[in-house]
């Protein structure tokens, strides 16, 4: 009497998770953008806290700092650059950082 055992992978292929870190991002930016916009329709007090969140700082550099981030990026700007532009905005003009 024969018989023949054949072993199988240890874990089947649609158990084994693929790595997709774009997949995570898109996914975190569709909850933020979804969130964002609920607290706006249905909570709009807290609307504030949630910009104050987002945007540290004074909020007249922040969005000044962010206008030049899209101006630059618009303008054909390499991200890297703009980050840079971005930042470096920020902290020469927010008097909460000189502190």
């Amino acid at each position: 009497m024969a018989y023949r055992i054949e072993y199988g992978p240890a874990v089947p292929e649609q158990y084994i998770k693929r790595k997709n870190p774009l997949r995570l991002q898109i996914l975190t930016a569709a909850f933020l953008l979804t969130f964002s916009l609920l607290v706006r329709q249905y909570f709009p007090a807290g609307t504030q806290k949630l910009r104050q969140f987002l945007l540290p700082g004074s909020h007249s550099v922040t969005q000044d700092a962010l206008d030049l981030l899209m101006g630059d990026l618009r303008s054909g700007e390499p991200i890297g650059d703009a980050l840079t532009t971005f930042c470096v905005y920020i902290i020469d003009h927010d008097e909460t950082i000189k502190r």
